[in-house]
């Protein structure tokens, strides 16, 4: 089965939310596309992600922390999961997990998981975490209710802590599902970092790193995973750890600060 992987559009920046369109290919009826994240705010991708449904097989979508940007994570969260009207091939992975026919032959199957991912801070450490709260923009311009209907709701900024919790399901979601044998290759999609050969050279004496990635080296190991797709850095990865190839394939910011390793028709096989 052929997918097509892609993430970190940042239609946000451009005039209209559709100008980015990737270059149409003779087989994108068979293939799938997976958006790694960061595709627009809000829900601002709809457009884009309509007319992909036209074009792919199915479109694979992982939320990005920028979707979450200038709104309140949970109502985000709840929108795109009801989001009516969506084409019947669109597939919202915020932690879920979905089995996906192949389009060349229908005995063959593909099993794709994920989320957002978030991370955990190196297992919540206080530096890490006070870093992140003073440098990284999520802790300012993401907002999040709390509380319940006896102790009554708040409006807060989004804290480190909550992208521990918001962690911890996701990679839930992910190992009980991949532990379960399949008969079928498995790809995981997440928006942030699975392992520390994901972070650019550049950036790996940052003390932000544990804002971007998570070193799930044990899960990886541990596990039967084909491919793990994700965004977030705007820095190309293909790797392989254990096994299974690790992939990213950013865009970036238009116009002063677009990857320019980015490859609009990087597909790969399972």
């Amino acid at each position: 089965m052929k997918f097509r992987l892609m993430s970190d559009l940042h239609l946000e920046f451009e005039d209209r939310t559709t100008n980015f369109t990737p270059m149409p290919q003779q087989d994108d009826k068979t293939t799938v596309l997976i958006l790694a994240g960061d595709v627009a705010t809000g829900l601002d991708a709809e457009g884009f992600l309509f007319a992909m449904c036209k074009r792919f097989y199915k479109v694979v979508y992982v939320l990005g922390n920028h979707e979450f940007y200038g709104k309140e994570y949970n109502k985000i969260r709840r929108q795109w999961n009801d989001f009516p009207g969506l084409p019947g091939n669109f597939i919202l992975l915020d932690d879920h997990a979905a089995s996906i026919e192949d389009p060349m032959d229908s005995t063959k199957q593909a099993r794709v998981v994920g989320g957002t991912l978030w991370t955990d801070f190196n297992d919540g450490d206080w530096f890490a975490m006070n870093a992140a709260r003073g440098g990284m923009n999520d802790f300012f311009c993401v907002k999040f209710k709390s509380g319940d209907e006896k102790t009554g709701y708040r409006k807060r900024k989004f804290m480190p802590e909550d992208t521990i919790r918001a962690h911890k399901q996701t990679l839930f979601l992910i190992t009980e599902t991949v532990r379960v044998p399949f008969d079928g290759p498995t790809v995981v999609v997440t928006h942030h970092l699975p392992h520390p050969l994901c972070v650019d050279r550049e950036f790996r004496t940052s003390n932000l790193n544990p804002a971007y990635m998570t070193n799930l080296d044990a899960v990886i190991e541990n596990n039967d995973i084909d491919v793990w797709c994700h965004g977030h850095t705007h820095s190309n990865v293909d790797v392989e750890v254990h096994g299974t190839r690790i992939l990213c394939n950013p865009r970036g910011y238009t116009p002063d600060a677009l990857n320019k390793g980015f490859n609009e028709n990087l597909t790969f096989e399972v």
